[in-house]
């Protein structure tokens, strides 16, 4: 009987112990398939995930962490949890990390690549202590939507990045965003949809792309988009960096290089355009909407920066006074409930007085308008914000405006000039801009290259 339970129940002791031992270690070491074994964890005082504290027994050069531990997130890296770790060549962290905490790959100096598996809007929300990286060689982040440069500084509004220039400043708009194509809207001005997407491919994109550049053709038709079948109506051209788009009435080049976008309308071909009465007062613009839209009263500082060229200027008859070829930058301002607005801006070519040399009501100090008692549309006029007092054709000028100190003096004298004007700057924002060119009543080609467009906002 002994020898009999001896034969029977020592192996099966030795099967249950080395089972249990099984358990335990997967128990210990419970990971996502594929990330890095032998780490070490330890639970949360909240008990609702781990964190990650140091190497333990991994000895590879490619780290990857897992999401997971023992059912549970992993949601921090801890101080120094990798610090001088130089063997290490790669780094991929998860979604799930909430915190990295000081030093925590510092003095890394094998780790040149390091991957967030997670978006840049995530990795933004991720608290990150002084010096987590110090004494790396990397300096940029892979993430789901592209790369970060970990030597700027960013800032997380409206769940949106943007990039911080000094402590208080960020760029509500960069000429980079002309690189990823732009958005086509209608030729009807009251219809704000969005029909289509230019993307430098030769071809047009049917979705709506509402991040990108918007290129707006009101009166202007025919549309460089088909507007029912969402295809190219017109040529695709590509030299290098240089992608041209042209119809009947309109060129629309783009220069990736240069971060250059080039807008060229022709008045005399233009067709009247679906669901409008009149075709004789064309738009060709370009528009944005900001993302994050900052009150004036945060604001010390509105700096609005670009370079322009009047590349071609050919008028289909003499000079008649009245309207004119006009290119036009404007902002759109507006309070929350949009009961006080105000278009804002100012023309950097008039052929009245670029090429004709005329006065017109335009070239005084201020030029504004009232729609009603709390709308108005404001322009200013060259001598407030220019060093040059004419345009010649074929040459680039450089336009640096402080946009707030132009509002106050413009503000103040629509106040002057209409009684009944009572708009308070400071509740206003700031939605969004646009610029191109508006040719009412006359029949011209004209066409403008802009570049180097930033639009900073400084809080105070």
């Amino acid at each position: 009987m002994k020898h009999l339970f001896k034969k029977v129940f020592t192996p099966l002791i030795a099967f249950l112990l080395i089972a249990c031992f099984a358990f335990t270690f997967a128990a210990c070491d419970n990971i996502d398939k594929g990330a890095s074994a032998g780490l070490s964890y330890e639970l949360l005082e909240a008990k609702d995930g781990y964190a990650v504290t140091g190497i333990g027994s991994f000895t590879g050069e490619d780290l990857i962490l897992t999401e997971n531990y023992n059912g549970l997130p992993v949601k921090e890296v801890k101080n120094g949890a990798f610090s001088g770790k130089t063997e290490l060549q790669s780094v991929k962290i998860p979604n799930s990390i909430k915190s990295i905490g000081e030093s925590a790959f510092a003095g890394c100096t094998g780790l040149e690549k390091f991957e967030f598996l997670g978006s840049i809007i995530d990795w933004q929300k991720i608290q990150k202590a002084e010096g987590w990286k110090s004494g790396t060689p990397f300096n940029k982040l892979l993430c789901a939507e592209g790369t970060l440069d970990l030597n700027k500084t960013y800032t997380l509004k409206n769940n949106k990045i943007y990039e911080m220039v000094s402590d208080k400043t960020i760029e509500l708009f960069q000429d980079s965003e002309l690189l990823t194509g732009l958005s086509v809207g209608s030729t009807v001005m009251n219809d704000a949809g969005i029909y289509g997407r230019l993307d430098y491919g030769g071809t047009a994109e049917s979705l709506a792309y509402y991040n990108y550049l918007k290129l707006s053709q009101w009166h202007a038709n025919p549309s460089i988009i088909d507007l029912t079948t969402h295809e190219l109506n017109g040529t695709y051209t590509v030299d290098g960096d240089i992608h041209t788009y042209k119809n009947d009435c309109k060129v629309i080049r783009v220069d990736k290089s240069k971060k250059e976008v080039y807008l060229e309308l022709d008045s005399s071909k233009v067709e009247a355009s679906s669901g409008s009465t009149t075709s004789d007062h064309p738009h060709h613009l370009i528009e944005k909407e900001f993302a994050y839209s900052p009150k004036f009263g945060e604001l010390s500082e509105l700096k609005l920066s670009f370079n322009f060229n009047v590349e071609k200027f050919e008028n289909y008859g003499a000079y008649s006074g009245g309207q004119a070829a006009q290119c036009s930058w404007y902002f759109y301002l507006a309070n929350e409930d949009n009961s006080e607005s105000m278009f804002f801006g100012f023309n950097v070519f008039d052929d009245r007085w670029d090429i004709y040399g005329k006065n017109p009501a335009e070239a005084g100090d201020y030029v504004g308008w009232e729609e009603n008692a709390n709308n108005a549309v404001l322009k200013m006029a060259r001598s407030r914000w220019a060093d040059f007092t004419r345009v010649s054709v074929g040459t680039t000028y450089n336009v640096e405006i402080d946009v707030l100190e132009l509002l106050d003096e413009g503000i103040a004298n629509l106040k002057n000039k209409y009684s009944q004007y009572s708009v308070n700057k400071d509740d206003l924002r700031i939605y969004s801009f646009n610029f191109g060119w508006e040719m009412p009543n006359i029949k011209s080609v004209n066409g403008i290259a802009i570049s180097d467009m930033s639009v900073l906002a400084t809080y105070k």
